[in-house]
């Protein structure tokens, strides 16, 4: 081996153990990180409740899951709505769609994919980051938690030019709506806009660029679906048994994360499982 080609081999490897030395460290920090956090929060809501991520893409592609047709969407009544309004999604349901107007307008997505099973069961639209939900998972959903869950179907096209059979896919919201942050202890403060009116901001307490979402032992009992009030319209947070329950039953597609989360808490990874639908 030429000298040229020596150093270069050397360096490498000099460089692979500064970088795994550097790795050990980090994921002991993150270690002790998460236990210490387990441990302080064990047995409490903040252990019984997580934030509930969608991503808009599909697996480990870069590729977006759905998006909608054409450019005439932005005429529907549930995009047009631009504030907290009642049925138009947002933890607000979709009580708009099911106007008569709103019924004449189909809401048509495509996926990029040329098989069905490789869509996700719980996906965003790459437009506007609307949930979307498979049959599958509407069912485990509504069986967990009926009273938290609207739904209105939607129209997929694959690559194939292929329809899916109506219903596959839904719009998915959450509606139960209840005040559970400790907005104070979490680092939220209220800010106001120029036309005065208040929004609630990430303070960045500790400089964090990530939120936290510490919850009161307020849910009541038998809730497995939520957001908070507080919020317009916030995350999604879902008891341990819907995601023990998407485990059990290989529901693809959303991540988990403690509302504690700083990087050894950001997520709770879910088991992936054959799927058949």
């Amino acid at each position: 081996m030429s000298t040229r080609r020596k150093r270069a081999a050397s360096e490498a490897e000099a460089y692979t153990v500064v970088v795994t030395d550097e790795y050990r460290a980090y994921q002991a920090r993150f270690d002790a990180e998460r236990e210490a956090a387990d441990a302080l929060y064990a047995g409490t809501v903040m252990r019984r409740y997580s934030e509930m991520r969608v991503s808009s893409v599909m697996g480990n592609t870069s590729q977006s899951a759905f998006t909608l047709v054409g450019w005439d969407f932005l005429q529907h009544p549930l995009w047009l709505n631009r504030g907290p309004t009642e049925g138009a999604g947002d933890g607000w349901g979709f009580n708009l769609l099911r106007t008569p107007e709103a019924l004449a307008s189909p809401i048509r997505y495509r996926s990029p994919t040329r098989r069905a099973e490789r869509i996700p069961d719980i996906a965003k639209d790459i437009n506007w980051g609307r949930i979307l939900v498979s049959t599958r998972a509407e069912a485990l959903l509504r069986e967990l938690d009926p009273e938290a869950v609207d739904t209105y179907p939607v129209e997929v096209t694959l690559a194939t030019g292929e329809v899916l059979p109506a219903g596959s896919y839904s719009l998915f919201d959450v509606v139960r709506r209840i005040e559970v942050v400790d907005l104070e202890a979490s680092g939220w403060i209220w800010s106001p806009r120029l036309d005065g009116s208040l929004f609630l901001d990430w303070g960045k307490p500790d400089g964090n660029d990530v939120p936290l979402y510490l919850l009161r032992d307020t849910v009541p009992n038998g809730v497995h679906l939520f957001r908070d009030l507080q919020f317009d319209p916030g995350p999604i947070f879902a008891s341990e048994t819907v995601r023990e329950a998407m485990i059990e039953r290989g529901i693809s597609g959303p991540g988990f994360a403690w509302g504690d989360r700083r990087p050894h808490t950001l997520s709770l990874p879910i088991r992936s499982k054959r799927r058949a639908r």
